[in-house]
């Protein structure tokens, strides 16, 4: 059991940098702002992502950079890249066996990943980055599983799972008061600013701009008929005990 003195630690499990982010950076906000220790893990580096012929070892450098000062604008602690091949995560017992061994070490209260269950997710790292991320939790806290971790670290058991673009939505995240926190770190992603505003309604303008407004639409209509503005909708999940 957390001690009532002891602060809340959170971990945000992205396939990608921008990934946590666009979808809960601002929960993340919300819980630095209530003094929660925030880690963000990124399983790629995001070497693939871009539209444009880019040699991956240079956009990752760059979007590696990226994720930490949107980290910071977040108010989270820790981002690190454990520096998989980006499109080619694979749910595989190597990377549950990975994710468990982090789990143990630091010790998440809360988890933040993508949904595995979702249908309809075409990329292929959401989806193996969410089932490993799951699998790995109930690994953690049972001690039959990868008991060579035990010599150094303990069973672990993290109390509750929200998962981002949720096959279906049980729970919104009030960020009203951390939303401009967010549009600050989707906007350090400076090199997908133009993807994004592609998608953006209505097209066309400054990047940033169209990239700003989508991310405000998104989050009212994640709230429409709340008692508040601005929200994220996940599925969250309460386990038991730690």
């Amino acid at each position: 059991m957390r001690a009532p003195d002891e602060r809340l630690r959170v971990l945000g499990v992205g396939a990608h940098p921008d990934d946590l982010e666009f979808r809960v950076g601002g929960a993340l906000a919300a819980y630095a702002a209530e003094g929660a220790e925030v880690t963000m893990m990124l399983i790629t580096d995001g070497g693939r992502g871009s539209w444009d012929v880019v040699r991956p070892a240079e956009l990752a450098g760059r979007r590696l950079a990226e994720a930490e000062a949107a980290g910071r604008a977040l108010g989270a602690e820790r981002v690190f890249c454990l520096h998989h091949r980006d499109g080619s995560v694979v749910d595989a017992p190597a990377l549950r066996q990975e994710l468990c061994a982090w789990l143990r070490a630091l010790r998440p209260n809360v988890v933040l990943t993508h949904d595995p269950w979702r249908r309809y997710n075409v990329h292929p790292d959401h989806r193996a980055t969410g089932w490993a991320c799951c699998d790995a939790m109930v690994a953690a806290r049972n001690a039959n599983y990868f008991p060579e971790q035990l010599e150094r670290l303990a069973p672990w058991r993290p109390r509750e799972l929200l998962l981002f673009m949720p096959l279906e939505v049980n729970h919104v995240v009030d960020i009203s008061s951390h939303l401009e926190a967010k549009v600050a770190a989707v906007l350090r992603h400076e090199s997908q600013l133009a993807g994004w505003a592609a998608r953006a309604e209505p097209p066309g303008g400054d990047p940033a701009d169209s990239v700003r407004r989508r991310v405000r639409q998104q989050a009212a209509a994640a709230a429409e008929g709340r008692s508040f503005s601005y929200g994220e909708a996940v599925h969250r999940v309460t386990l038991r005990g730690e």
